[in-house]
Formats: structure tokens, sequence, C-alpha cells
């Protein structure tokens, strides 16, 4: 269930809060290099994020993607998993969002299902 973007305060300490973990090595990395946490999304495992990617020089720049919330170093613990891209951009995102009812019937229905 997407439960929505943040405001440009919590942009900006979700993505300073993620970064750290007790988990994790000193100075290791746990966010996905590039990616900003820019909302949230919930299923029956827990918080994933809605990420952008920022760097300007990647092909992928403006996409958004989806990242499973983790707590240690990239490729180990329960941040073995990528991120997922959902879009190439914003308005692609927010254009294919669907309502829980509706990915219930494609669900049932065993239609292609897309995050």
């Amino acid at each position: 269930m997407f439960d929505g973007l943040f405001d440009p305060a919590h942009i900006e300490s979700i993505n300073q809060i993620l970064n750290e973990s007790f988990y994790a090595d000193r100075d290791s990395i746990i966010l996905p290099p590039s990616l900003y946490a820019v909302g949230s999304s919930y299923d029956a495992f827990g918080e994933i994020y809605v990420m952008v990617n920022l760097k300007k020089d990647n092909e992928y720049y403006g996409a958004i993607f989806a990242w499973r919330k983790a707590h240690n170093n990239i490729g180990a613990g329960d941040n073995k998993t990528n991120p997922v891209l959902l879009a190439n951009d914003l308005q692609g995102f927010l254009g294919g969002l669907i309502t829980e009812q509706e990915s219930a019937r494609k669900i049932e229905d065993g239609k292609d299902f897309k995050l």
C-alpha cells in the first residue's frame, strides 16, 4: 500500500537516519548509492521506500525505485535485495498507481501485476 510522498524536511532527515544503523559496520553503505527516499509504502513484510535516482550522469536519473528498508551493509543481512525500478520518472509512477482493490483483482485473475 502506497503511504505517500514525504515533505521536503522529512526527505532530508529520513535519508540521514536511513544511512545510519547499529547493525551495520561503521562507515558502511546502507542506502543504495544515488537513491534518496522520497516516500513510503508497506506490505505484509514491512516498510518499502519509494526512492528517486539523483545521479545526473546516470541513465536512470529521475527514475523511481522501490527499496525495502534495511539495517545492514549493502549485500549483507537484510540488505541483499536490489532496488526495483518502478517508473522512469515521478509522473509515470504517479500515473501508474492503482487502488488496493484493483491490485487484489489483478492478483486473483492471475494477470500480470506490476507494483
